[in-house]
């Protein structure tokens, strides 16, 4: 008995250690697993003094933060932070900065910064021509990525806004309550912050960049056509002897909302916001009016994506590409698109911030991580900081992000030459396009005579355009009592129209119109991309001319208008100032002869395309609801 009870004794002991080794195994694994997710960086910014006020970046390092303070309202209105990696060696960060500058181009253009904001070919002066308004479609400023980045928290990215203006458009958001006609002016949006206020970056939120990008537009558009509009003014912000209306629309998303109030601000100043300025809310993002409901639309756009087919050695680009970013994102599972990937790696590129790198890029097992952890332990006091992560991980260059937006281009232009695409874009966009015949009607007819005078009587009599049979039921018949009274009871109609939407609102609208050249941006509209219809009346010609009122499409300062389908063989005039004015010629001596930014076309033809030709590609279908009926 005694033998058999030391050897129970040995086995016990025996099982003790091993239970011991087990846990160790356990424990040091863990270790490890701890110290390889919070990264070598981390580690040494704890052993290091001089790393003591490094900030934290998405890669699990740390990183230096050097910001510039931007200026005032003359120039950048946001922080300029220039993240530097503590290891890396001042050539290396010139190295940086060189590449960043060798993609402004291309990805930066994206971003949209502050600087790149500045007038170009919009509001053609010419002696014949009056300006009669305009209509604005906004897509929203920057914001950050829709989705998360893989394990990495973007709300750390500093997104401020540093400058004087946007800290009054700040104080501003805060008092409007106390404004009379608050509650009119903000309409459905009176739950919503009109301004971000924290400045870091969050999932799907506007940035403070964002909203300063917007209100720079809206200082940029008042500059622009102020001498034009009528009623200017109304912009002094001294004098308010002649208000007049500017109608805006926005989604139901917060951050095309607070575009909408920075861009509203800068164009209207404090004074003039709340009284001359009603906000109402879309219920799509595709501003549709009457004309939302439509199956068909899902299905054309489904339809279009399966019968759409890039080049072979395109799709193995993008293909190879994606499999990268997602490698190296840790988003393998995911599997992000393209347009998805793009989405959340905007983020750096726009706030200065390094592509992201993924630091380990095999798998270890077991026994060899719990070697790397003793090793790790033994080493520990004498830790030094690693190099350059760059030489030695995975990272994304910025000519991977280059790349990835040019095979977008390509895949958004080719995709809409489908003509399941064409069709899914002319449903999508029929509701706004009719609007802004609506309006553009508006905005161009002059304001009716008394009532009880004989003018009255012969006004009522006059047709608005030449005899045509569909043009002249379209506008005279089913719009002469809202285009002739201007409105709403014969008041002013309004000679501003914006509506603040998303980058599908551009890409819809443009393809709609047939636009599929002619920018660098129009498959992918950068943030606080703005597309322009301006309206103008010839001043010389009959009054019973069909071709007295005329219109241009600008997006983002650049004319289109030759580039409208309807629209191709427009008519040009020349630009003229105040030292040609006297010598201008005639209309008919200078069409074809000049540039497309002179370009202007006739609102007739915008007005047929929509009542006449506008579902020819549909099959047996003269309407919208027989086109998304038959499909």
């Amino acid at each position: 008995m005694r033998f058999i009870s030391l050897g129970y004794r040995k086995v016990k002991a025996v099982q003790c250690y091993i239970f011991l080794l087990i846990w160790l195994i356990i424990v040091s694994i863990g270790f490890y697993w701890f110290l390889n997710r919070s990264g070598n960086e981390q580690l040494a910014a704890g052993l290091t003094q001089s790393y003591q006020d490094s900030g934290e970046n998405n890669n699990g390092g740390q990183v230096k933060d050097i910001s510039k303070t931007g200026l005032d309202d003359g120039g950048a209105l946001f922080t300029v932070n220039k993240q530097v990696h503590p290891h890396e060696n001042v050539s290396s960060t010139k190295l940086h900065e060189k590449a960043q500058q060798n993609s402004e181009n291309i990805v930066r253009r994206l971003c949209n910064p502050i600087h790149a904001i500045k007038a170009k070919e919009e509001n053609v002066q010419h002696p014949d021509f009056k300006l009669e308004g305009v209509i604005i479609l906004l897509r929203h400023g920057d914001r950050g990525p829709l989705t998360h980045i893989g394990h990495r928290n973007v709300s750390h990215i500093n997104c401020e806004a540093k400058s004087s203006a946007f800290e009054q458009l700040t104080k501003f958001a805060t008092d409007t309550v106390k404004f009379p006609g608050y509650s009119q002016f903000i309409g459905p949006f009176h739950s919503f912050q009109k301004v971000p206020l924290s400045p870091f970056c969050s999932l799907g939120q506007l940035t403070q960049i964002g909203s300063a990008q917007l209100l720079t537009l809206g200082k940029l558009i008042r500059s622009i056509y102020k001498p034009s509009l009528v009623n200017v003014t109304s912009f002094n912000d001294h004098d308010i002897s002649q208000p007049f209306k500017v109608v805006a629309y926005s989604t139901r998303y917060r951050r095309t909302f607070q575009s909408l109030f920075a861009f509203l601000y800068g164009l209207l100043g404090p004074r003039h916001l709340i009284q001359s300025t009603t906000i109402y809310e879309s219920q799509s993002i595709t501003f549709c009016f009457k004309h939302c409901s439509c199956k068909a639309v899902d299905r054309l756009k489904k339809v279009a994506n399966k019968k759409f087919s890039p080049k072979n050695n395109v799709k193995a680009i993008m293909a190879e590409l994606v499999s990268k970013l997602n490698s190296v994102l840790g988003t393998e599972k995911s599997k992000k698109t393209g347009n998805s990937l793009l989405d959340s790696l905007l983020v750096y590129p726009c706030h200065n911030i390094e592509l992201p790198c993924h630091h380990n890029n095999h798998k270890d097992t077991k026994v060899q991580l719990l070697f790397k952890t003793i090793k790790n332990l033994s080493l520990y006091n004498h830790y030094h900081p690693p190099p350059n992560p760059t030489s030695s991980s995975s990272c994304i260059t910025n000519s991977n992000l280059e790349n990835l937006v040019e095979l977008i281009n390509q895949e958004n232009k080719g995709l809409k030459q489908v003509p399941e695409s064409r069709k899914y874009h002319l449903l999508n966009s029929y509701g706004l396009l009719k609007e802004i015949v609506n309006l553009a009607l508006r905005m161009t007819t002059p304001p009716p005579p008394p009532q009880s005078s004989e003018a009255w009587r012969k006004h009522q009599q006059t047709p608005m355009f030449a005899p045509d049979s569909a043009f002249t039921s379209f506008t005279n018949s089913n719009n002469r009592n809202f285009v002739r009274g201007g409105g709403d009871g014969g008041s002013k109609p309004s000679r501003i129209v914006i509506f603040s939407g998303h980058d599908t609102t551009l890409q819809s609208i443009s393809a709609a119109l047939g636009i599929l050249e002619g920018s660098q941006d129009i498959h992918l509209p950068p943030f606080g991309s703005r597309l322009i219809f301006e309206f103008y009346r010839r001043t010389q010609v009959d009054s019973n001319s069909p071709r007295k009122l005329y219109f241009r499409v600008v997006f983002n300062g650049v004319a289109v208008t030759h580039l409208v389908s309807f629209c191709r063989e427009s008519e040009n005039y020349g630009t003229t100032n105040s030292d040609t004015n006297k010598t201008a010629k005639k209309f008919s001596n200078l069409k074809n002869k000049l540039n497309n930014s002179s370009s202007f076309c006739p609102v007739e033809n915008l007005v047929k395309y929509i009542h006449d030709t506008y579902f020819d590609s549909f099959d047996n279908a003269t309407n919208f609801k027989d086109a998304c009926k038959r499909l």
